[in-house]
This record gives C-alpha cells, structure tokens and sequence, in this order.
C-alpha cells in the first residue's frame, strides 16, 4: 500500500514561481507492498474558473415560481502530461516495496496570470499523478502550486505622484442647508509592494450641523467575477484586509490622522491574462453621520506590484513626488532592489482545492497562496 511521504515535492521551498520560470520537483512514491499498474500519469495544468449560482423566480400559469440559474467561465492556460512510468494499455507494471522518485521538469508559459483564490473564482495550477490500475479505480494525486505574474512598478512612474481624493456632502434641514462636510484621504503615491507601508493621511472638515459618529479607513480588494455560461453575468466581492477607526469629529470642527499601513502578502493588482477576474485594491474611507443620513464615502486605489522601485530619486523626479518621500515611508537610507521572500495569507487559503472532476479516490488537500514581500527594516 501507499505510505506516507507519498506525493509532488516541489524544489522551491515556497511552491512558488514566476510565470514563465521552470517548475520542478519529484514524484515520489513510499510503497510498503508491491503495487501492481498500467502506469502513473503525471500532469501540470493551470486555468481559471468562475461558478456561483443564483435563485430566482418566474411566472408560470398566473403562479411564482423558484428556480436556480448556476453561471459559470472557464478559461485554460496550459496542460502538459506525461507517463512516468507504462501508459500503454497492455503494460504491466509492478513496483516492489520501497521508495520511487520521478523527477520532473516544466518549463511555465510567460503569459500566466497570479494565482488566485476568491469567493466565486479561482486561478489554479495543479500539479497531479495517476496511478492507472487494471479492472480498479484510478488513484489520483494533487497539488496546487502558485504562480505570479511579475508587475515591475519601475515601469510605471506615474505610481510615485501623491494622489488625494476629496469628497464633499451637503445636508439639508426644512428649507436651509447646512455648511458641508468634507473628507480629505490622501497618500504619498499609490505604488507599492507587499512588506512596504502606506503613510495615510486623513483629514475631516465638519462644517456642518452635525456630528459625525464615526470615520473608518478600509484597505479592500474588489473583485469582479465574469460568467460566460449562460450569459455573461458579473458578480463582485469585497475582502477587507485592514480596517482603522479613526474617531469623531463633532459639528463645525476639524481632524486631521497620519496611519500607516503595513500590507500583508498579496496577489498583484493586475491578473494580466485572465479575462474572467478581474482584481484592484482600494483604500476606502467612510464617513458616518449621526442620525439618519447617508455616510459619506470615496475611495483611493493602490497598485501591488511584486518588483519594488529600485530608483526612487530618478522616478521621483520625473512623477514630482515630495522630496521627503523617504522620510515619509521610513525605509532605511541604502536599501534598494531587496529579495523577496514569500508569505501565506490566511485570507486566501482554501481547505481542499478538489473540483467537480475528483472522484472518491482522489486526494486533494488544502492550499494557501504564497507572495513574494520583502523586508525593508522598517522599526516599530
């Protein structure tokens, strides 16, 4: 029989590699007994795919009627396979007890979307074996590995200009109008890496006859899902990775905050060649008002790319970003173009990555996505 330390053992120590790199690893196999096959097939793939159902209803003969309409996209990056050992129908293999390694080597296609995993939709890539058994059910093997799709923020120096967003709200009491309520959000550039922090600044200014109850600033990512099947439909989803209360500001005063934020390990903003998700982040700020009027919200979007800016006096003088951006971010004088490692969020992580197509004799464990972030010695 199998036994443990059967399974796909990738050589990158985080299962992790850019589009475009060589995947490679080993099969390996622990057996404690001979194990009698036609042969054990092995496939790399990577594709993406949206599903989510909805209800909805109908008449029919003057009655309300329920029904469920399930939508759904697929799109195929890559498939690759091959027989580590027999394939053909008339083999025979029998494997002793023992241990067996299948080294493999896959070299990715350059234009692959980032992993990821959402609430309607993933993008996968599967690496799995077979054991293909005379007159008995296949054995099947999986796991998923991450790819990401390099987003070089060098590329684009309009990511270095600060960026502020203002929004304003008028209330209206009988037949008078009050003075307005202004909200203020604003960053240093709208640029960044997993591991870097974002210096926020919000400002409040309540010239109106209220006061506000409460201020939030949310660091989100949006997420559109596309079906294709059978029509094409959008579903969205919003995944909150840092929120921060800020206070109150009573009526007819002022408020100003300086936050930062850490970001975590993170997909990039851009999937790149995926058409059926599509994905940004925000940082979001809401404003709420006492009684029962309509908060006030705008947004501010951030770009997560997965290479840093090497150069930031060079691309801060073509972007006219401020002079003491460096003071601003804390990042240590010297540091540039660092290694990055790559970390797990818990956000991401899924308990068993088995599809529609597993059947009762297929493994497929739990995945959580790894990043690359890099460490820039903030302090504190």
């Amino acid at each position: 029989m199998v036994q443990p330390g059967t399974g796909i053992i990738f050589d990158s120590p985080y299962n992790t590699y850019f589009a475009g790199a060589t995947v490679t690893g080993r099969v390996q196999i622990v057996l404690n007994k001979p194990k009698k096959l036609r042969g054990i097939l092995f496939e790399v793939s990577g594709c993406a795919n949206v599903k989510w159902s909805e209800e909805l209803t109908r008449q029919v003969d003057g009655r309300t009627e329920s029904y469920t309409v399930s939508y759904y996209a697929q799109e195929e990056y890559f498939k690759m396979k091959y027989y580590c050992i027999g394939g053909h129908e008339q083999d025979t293999v029998i494997l002793p007890p023992g241990t067996h390694v299948y080294p493999f080597s896959i070299v990715l296609p350059p234009n692959l979307p980032s992993s990821f995993e959402g609430m309607y939709g993933t993008i996968r890539y599967i690496a799995k074996f077979t054991f293909e058994r005379p007159w008995k059910f296949n054995q099947e093997t999986k796991t998923a590995f991450t790819v990401v799709s390099p987003y070089d923020l060098n590329r684009f120096p309009n990511l270095l200009t600060p960026v502020k967003v203002q929004q304003e709200k008028y209330f209206c009491c009988g037949c008078c109008r009050s003075g307005p309520l202004t909200a203020v959000l604003m960053v240093p550039k709208t640029g960044y890496v997993c591991g870097e922090r974002i210096p926020i600044i919000a400002e409040i200014d309540n010239a109106s006859s209220y006061d506000i109850s409460s201020i939030t600033v949310k660091f989100q990512q949006f997420t559109s899902f596309y079906s294709q099947h059978p029509c094409r439909q959008i579903k969205t989803d919003v995944k909150v990775f840092e929120r921060m209360k800020l206070g109150t500001v009573k009526l007819h005063e002022s408020k100003s905050w300086n936050q930062m934020l850490l970001i975590p390990p993170l997909p990039p903003s851009s999937l790149g060649f995926c058409s059926i998700i599509d994905s940004e982040y925000q940082l979001f700020l809401e404003v709420t008002v006492g009684g029962f009027h309509i908060s006030l919200k705008t947004t501010l979007p951030i770009t997560i790319g997965t290479i840093p800016v090497t150069n930031e006096n060079h691309l801060r003088d073509n972007a006219s970003a401020p002079p003491d951006y460096d003071t601003a971010m804390g990042i240590p004088a010297g540091v540039s173009a660092p290694v990055p490692s790559f970390g797990e969020n818990e956000a991401f992580s899924v308990k068993s990555i088995a599809d529609d197509t597993d059947g009762d004799h297929s493994e497929a464990k739990g995945y959580t996505p790894s990043y690359p972030t890099y460490n820039f010695g903030y302090n504190g």
